[in-house]
This record gives C-alpha cells, structure tokens and sequence, in this order.
C-alpha cells in the first residue's frame, strides 16, 4: 500500500488511455496515479490504484516504485 500526506489537488484525475484508445504520455499517467492516491486520502494496494486509473498492474507497479525509489511515495504495508 501507498501513501501520500499533501491535500487532495482540485483537478479530476484521467485514464492512462483516452476514451479512442490512444496512449497517453508517461507523465500524464504519473500524474492520473497521483491525483488518484491524492483523492483515496488513505494507503492504497497498487492493484486497487491500477483499476482506479485504468491501467495495466504492471504499469501500476512500475510506477509506483518508481516513486518510492525517489521518496515521493512511501510503502506503508506488506
């Protein structure tokens, strides 16, 4: 599980694909992830984060470790 402390931001989040099935950049999918663990204001799984996003577990994962590797996240479960 993931957790992030800041105030939830006013923006939606959005899928990491659009509604015609095209791909979206890394950096929007960093930030759908983040705005989604802004507006759950409690620890995540990342399988949960990955359905909430729309998005591959395997993408989930990848990028929340990466997060965690530069402090940003912190894992708070097993």
């Amino acid at each position: 599980m993931v957790d992030l402390t800041r105030q939830p931001s006013k923006g939606a989040s959005r899928p990491l694909a659009s509604p015609t099935g095209e791909r979206r950049h890394g950096i929007d999918r960093v930030i759908s992830l983040l705005e989604t663990l802004l507006r759950q204001r409690a620890p995540t799984r990342v399988a949960a984060i990955a359905c909430l996003v729309n998005a591959l577990r395997s993408t989930a994962y990848e990028i929340v470790n990466r997060l965690i590797e530069a402090d940003i996240l912190e894992n708070v479960g097993p």
